[in-house]
């Protein structure tokens, strides 16, 4: 009877084991460059710097790059040959700009302003002013080793705006096109990871031992209690 009854007292005590885990939510660090607030004239180059990840955090997921333009282009329309008038369908001005980080070279973005087409005579050049066109790629790494340290430390970037390329579609051979623009924009850095475990979960094993040895102490207490009465 006395073994039956501390076999019940342990086996309360494990019936009560209870261990529950729980997926840790993805979380990011975002940081943000903005070149040239202001608008420059391309070409133009910019060198900043982001914070590598820290491992510390935790696992390192994922990198993903943001880059978005803006140019602002005023086009010129020109008549080439000596007969009056030349028609156009459009004008264009575009910047392709690159982005650089610890990893090389990203595909560039680049931005096209396109106006409506016009007319244009020799030496009084049609100018489509005030082309304003904004470009938005995103761009994602799998070489995570680049970007993660133990520490955090500062990794070298830059953007690049190449000269601007103007052109147009034309009903002959008589127009050619020329211009200048201004360029701003930003990078922003992306970091997903999985936040390191800051409390630790005992072991399933661990719990079960303390349980068992709690319900043998309970079942001991009683039997002697009951001795004693």
């Amino acid at each position: 009877m006395k073994v039956k009854q501390l076999a019940l007292a342990v086996s309360v005590a494990v019936a009560g084991l209870v261990v529950s885990t729980s997926a840790a939510k993805a979380a990011t660090v975002v940081q943000t460059y903005d070149f040239n607030p202001g608008s420059a004239s391309v070409p133009a180059s910019y060198s900043f710097d982001f914070n590598s990840f820290d491992k510390s955090l935790g696992t390192l997921t994922g990198v993903s790059i943001e880059v978005d333009t803006s140019i602002d282009a005023t086009v010129y329309v020109y008549a080439n040959q000596n007969n009056g008038t030349q028609t156009f369908n459009s004008a264009i001005a575009s910047v392709p700009v690159t982005v650089t980080g610890p990893d090389g070279g990203l595909t560039p973005v680049t931005a096209t302003a396109t106006s409506s087409g016009g007319t244009t005579s020799l030496g009084n050049p049609y100018t489509a002013y005030g082309l304003t066109a904004f470009g938005t790629n995103t761009f994602t790494d799998s070489d995570l080793n680049t970007y993660e340290q133990d520490s955090v430390v500062s990794q070298s970037w830059s953007a690049s705006a190449a000269s601007a390329s103007y052109s147009g579609s034309t009903n002959g051979s008589g127009v050619s096109f020329g211009g200048s623009a201004t360029i701003n924009g930003d990078v922003i850095l992306t970091y997903t990871y999985t936040p390191a475990t800051t409390s630790s979960v005992p072991e399933p094993t661990t719990i079960l031992g303390s349980l068992v040895a709690l319900g043998l102490g309970v079942a001991a207490r009683r039997m002697k209690a009951r001795r004693t009465a």
